[in-house]
């Protein structure tokens, strides 16, 4: 009877030092409730850290790895900064080399200041390790790390509900 009280509170140890770990090591960082934290972390040893300000908006994460054979870029938490009279939709439009490489819709949280807008995120990446022609072809492609920074271009594009739209060039910042 001993011996089975021993092995109960031992499994019960056990069992609570197990559920502790799991609790502990499936806890998201504040970060990970927004940020694809498998994309991000992707990005920890990048070639270009940046911010982006427009006067209505902004986006807080922005990382360029550049090197000979692989090429990724990934752009997230966008967030208005200022209320806009009418807003209906806006659209984030991203050029390389003054050609358009993406455009994302979204319709979703205008007007909710300093909220990040959960469909607006945006991932380019192009691995080409034998330079062997199976690459599809973006503008981003041509990215070196001589021409980024004169080469990208973040536009938010926003339209109102007299049919009017607006564009904003995101002002880069790089850290």
């Amino acid at each position: 009877m001993k011996k089975i009280c021993v092995l109960i509170i031992v499994i019960f140890i056990i069992t609570i030092i197990g559920i502790s770990a799991i609790l502990l090591l499936s806890k998201p960082d504040k970060n990970s409730e927004r940020i694809n934290s498998t994309l991000y972390q992707r990005f920890q040893e990048s070639t270009y850290s940046f911010t982006g300000k427009s006067d209505n908006f902004e986006f807080r994460i922005g990382r360029a790895y550049l090197s000979n054979n692989e090429n990724r870029i990934y752009l997230d938490d966008f967030r208005q900064t200022k209320e806009i009279d009418g807003i209906e939709s806006l659209y984030l439009h991203i050029y390389f080399n003054n050609e358009l490489s993406s455009t994302y819709l979204n319709t979703d949280k205008l007007n909710n200041l300093n909220k990040t807008f959960d469909s607006l995120s945006f991932y380019e990446g192009k691995i080409c390790p034998n330079n062997n022609g199976e690459c599809l072809y973006s503008p981003f492609e041509n990215a070196t790390k001589d021409n980024f920074k004169d080469g990208i271009k973040v536009v938010i594009e926003y339209c109102l509900d007299n049919k009017t739209c607006k564009d904003e060039v995101f002002k880069l910042n790089y850290e």
